[in-house]
């Protein structure tokens, strides 16, 4: 799937997920063996898909600094993406609330500044570098990231129609507080038939709506399912879309 992704058009892949072992490591009892060995070679095809995605500068990894031990990817999937190259923090801070707000831009990795994934992502996508101005702030590609505190972004600014808009269940919640019943209807609406219109119109249908969310399939043909494949190219374009 990985690799049907990319070659749908996807410019990076980022994994915001850390897998620190392999089922192949499992030391779990399975007849006369261990559950691990009687797996070797099970992450052979992801493995191989994270090498070819990682040469070409399009699968970076996450880790987790925590405390003094960094929580990273297994041995074998930062082998795959050349180490340190494609490996990106995910640490975010959370508020009081425990809802997330703030995510750093950068990081230190061994006592040097490394970018974010959040920051790594986007320069890979955009196809230009970070630049840090001498009051701390940080651009991409002529897009100053708005910031209130040093090095870091906060999300969910009230920004004009240029920067990137984000939003997390607590907005959605001030939202229902906000609208009426009938006005917070319409919204929605306006909402799911825009993103069911983009849907339909690169090859697939609405499984259903799950709230604000929508699960969406490929589109049977007479010869079959869409192949995963082009299925997952008409995903990439649709994403586009929509964030367009």
């Amino acid at each position: 799937m990985l690799t049907a992704v990319i070659a749908g058009g996807a410019k990076v892949v980022g994994f915001d997920i850390v897998f620190p072992t392999s089922i192949e490591q499992s030391e779990i009892a399975f007849d006369d063996g261990k559950l691990g060995a009687r797996l070797r070679g099970f992450d052979r095809d992801f493995l191989r898909a994270l090498a070819l995605g990682a040469h070409d500068g399009k699968v970076v990894l996450g880790e987790a600094q925590h405390c003094d031990l960094p929580i990273l990817p297994s041995p074998g999937q930062r082998i795959a993406v050349g180490q340190s190259a494609n490996i990106r923090s995910l640490n975010v801070y959370n508020d009081p609330d425990d809802v997330v707000r703030r995510i750093p831009l950068s990081v230190m990795v061994d006592g040097n500044p490394q970018w974010s994934i959040v920051v790594e992502l986007t320069s890979r996508a955009l196809g230009s570098a970070p630049e840090t101005a001498a009051d701390g702030t940080v651009t991409l590609s002529g897009y100053r990231i708005p910031t209130l505190v040093p090095n870091t972004m906060t999300l969910n600014f009230g920004a004009g129609p240029d920067p990137i808009p984000t939003y997390s269940l607590a907005d959605l919640r001030a939202c229902i507080e906000v609208l009426a019943p009938p006005d917070l209807v319409r919204f929605m609406n306006e909402y799911l038939s825009a993103m069911t219109d983009i849907i339909q119109e690169q090859g697939g249908f609405v499984d259903k709506y799950t709230g604000d969310a929508i699960s969406a399939l490929p589109c049977i043909s007479a010869s079959g399912l869409i192949p995963a494949r082009r299925w997952s190219a008409i995903s990439v374009r649709a994403s586009a879309s929509i964030i367009r």
